[in-house]
Formats: structure tokens, sequence, C-alpha cells
């Protein structure tokens, strides 16, 4: 355990450095290199080596406190000593549903201690929720932000005690610097994905097909700020091929029941739109929903209509194959590599996944799941392999 921690702190010892500048220059997301350098900067570059003045701590010295701090937080925790507060953006989604009773499943088995609780895709809540499990005395906590930037505070105040905290956020809740590391996916890349996707189907469906012919709907959900990446990773169709025109965007933030709020406006979509081809989905979820109202609308021919999503959901890859005897239109999903994020974030919270020493988060990729690969994907992670 030594050696994986001396090769952890030396390699995350620049990244703390860049984090310390980062949120020392930022404000509400301000760009570092538009910010003026600060006056003892600009004079060290001068060739001033004056010393900062007494009592005063150094951005250096800030930064080699950080990475001490993180280093013992990163020490194993005996799994009786453990205890886990998972502070969830909703539990009105199947995906948020599904990771709660992953996570459940593994600490379970492993006697360690948590509570899971979602916030309804309320900000005010949520920092209620982190209040609470500071008060009840956790010593991890991993989240889902509903404002990364409204829960920034409360998580710093964790830090403070010495809880590690750990953003599903990816490095937009990482750059708030009010997190000891994170877990995520570039959002953007996470719902292009899908859109590209969605775009190689009109091309190879509708060759002939004339610009701006092919309706598309997309069902977002930008109820926080990582969702609000994947919403304009949704909306670029037009942008990937021509044939495309996006003639309506159902927004469902601050909806609470969000599968029946799919059907429902699927069902208008059905009577606005019934020359849509393409629906584009903030998760597989939605699009299962929206593929349910699709199959009993007459009107409806599920061989000229494609559906694509963000997220794993078997039942979704299920669908995929589905589609191709035409009784299913969702033909692709957009997914990480770690299919099981429960896992991802609970190993994290054991210590027994560690953060990239470069860049201080641990990374997921993107994976496409199509007709083409999704027999081998559902095997892989079936097997465990994804």
């Amino acid at each position: 355990m030594k050696k994986r921690m001396n090769r952890f702190t030396a390699g995350v010892m620049a990244a703390a450095l860049a984090m310390t500048a980062l949120t020392g220059c930022s404000n509400g997301g301000s760009s570092a290199a538009t910010t003026a350098a600060p006056a003892a900067t600009t004079a060290a570059a001068s060739g001033d080596t004056t010393a900062a003045p007494a009592g005063e701590t150094t951005a250096a010295e800030s930064a080699a406190a950080a990475v001490d701090d993180l280093a013992k937080k990163l020490e194993v925790v005996p799994d009786d000593e453990l205890y886990v507060g998972c502070s969830l953006t909703t539990m009105a989604d199947e995906y948020m549903i599904t990771f709660q009773e992953n996570f459940e499943k593994m600490a379970d088995e492993r006697g360690i201690k948590y509570i899971i609780q979602g916030a309804d895709s309320n900000a005010i809540t949520q920092v209620e929720q982190i209040e609470n499990m500071i008060t009840m005395g956790v010593n991890v906590i991993f989240l889902w932000a509903v404002d990364v930037e409204g829960t920034a505070d409360v998580l710093r105040k964790a830090k403070e005690k010495g809880i590690y905290v750990i953003s599903g956020d990816g490095d937009i809740g990482y750059a708030t610097g009010a997190v000891d590391t994170a877990n995520g996916v570039d959002q953007y890349a996470y719902g292009y994905a899908a859109t590209q996707m969605a775009a190689d189907w009109i091309e190879a469906t509708f060759p002939d097909a004339a610009d701006g012919s092919i309706e598309v709907c997309v069902y977002s959900n930008p109820s926080s700020t990582k969702f609000e990446a994947r919403q304009r990773a949704l909306l670029e169709i037009e942008n990937l091929t021509s044939k495309a025109k996006l003639v309506e965007e159902y927004n469902l933030a601050g909806e609470t029941n969000l599968q029946p709020k799919c059907q429902e406006y699927a069902d208008m979509m059905v009577a606005n739109h019934p020359n849509v081809k393409v629906i584009i989905c903030h998760s597989t979820s939605f699009g299962m929903a929206i593929d349910e109202v699709l199959q009993r609308s007459p009107s409806i021919n599920p061989e000229e209509v494609g559906i694509f999503c963000v997220d794993w959901l078997e039942a979704g890859a299920e669908c995929i194959v589905k589609s191709r005897d035409a009784q299913s239109c969702i033909r692709g999903l957009s997914i990480l590599e770690t299919t099981n994020n429960a896992y991802v974030a609970f190993h994290m919270a054991t210590r027994e996944i560690l953060p990239d020493p470069e860049s201080g988060m641990y990374y997921q990729g993107v994976l496409q799941v199509t007709s083409d690969n999704v027999e081998e994907i559902m095997a892989k992670v079936a097997s465990g392999e994804l």
C-alpha cells in the first residue's frame, strides 16, 4: 500500500498546483487563461525572488498541504470503520435506482455502513442532505451534484473535517476545488456519441434524403450542471448531418416522474410530428418509455424510426436486438466503459480504485452500442469485463 501511495503522491503534485491556480482564478467558470496573473506571480516572472510575507502561505505550500491531506485520505480504511454517504441528484430515474441497488448490495456483502439519498433535482435539498451526512459522521461522501457551485461550500466543509469527498461529475465537479477527487466522464462527449450514432443512422437509412428533410426530436434533462453539457451535445444533430432537422426539444428538467412525462411528451410528439424519424434521449430509461408509445402508435412505422440514448441498461441493449425485427425503435446506446457506475463509486470509497496521479481523477471512456456489437457488449457486461 505504501508503494502505491508514494507513486500517487509524486504524480498528483503537479495536478494539485494546477488546481490551486485554477480555483484561485476562476469565478463562475471564467477561463483562467483570460485572468491577469497576480502581482506576486508577475514579480517572480520578472526575476523578483522576494519571499512571501511572514505568516502567509505560498501556492506551492498550499498545494503540498493539499497533497498530504489527500494522501492521508487515500489510505485504506477498514470496512467496519467506513461510513459512506451517497447524495444523488434524483431517485426518479431508473439509472439512479440501479446505482442504489448495486451499491447497497456491495456494501451489505462487506458490512459497510452507508446512507443513500436522492435530492429530487433540488440543490437546496442536496445541501441539506450533505449537511445531515456530515452531522451523522460519514467519512466518505460520493455525490452527483444538482448544482456543482451550489454544493461547493458544504463540500469544502466536509473536506476540512477530513471526509473523503468524491464527485461523480468528472472535471466539472473537480474544477470547483471543493472535492478530493472525481469519477466521471466528459458529459459532452457522452451525449455526442449518441448524437453521432443518430447522424450515422440517418445517412445509412436515408441516403437520398434532401437536406433538412429528416425530422428529429430531442428529450433532454439539463437538471444539473453536468447534464447541461450533455444537453448541448444532444442538440448537435444538425451539425453532424445536413439531412437532419431538429423540430422540437422536450425538456424534462424539474420533472419528478420522468418516465410518465416522457410518454406524455411522446404522445404529443406523435400528434404534432407524425413524420419524426429520429429521437435522441438524455437517458436509456427515457428512450424505453418513448419506445413503448411508438410501438403502440398506428401512425408510426418502427422500421423507419431510430431512438438513440445515453447510459447502459440491459433492457435497452435487448431493445437494440429487437430493433432488427422492428419490435423496438432503440438502435444505439452511448455507454461508459464501466457500465456499473456503482462499482466504481464503491471501490473509490474503499480506496480500491485510486485517482489518476496526473489528473487527480478517475476517468471513464465512452463506448457506442449498436446492432453490430450489442451481443458482444452484453456478453462483456455479463462476464464483468465491462
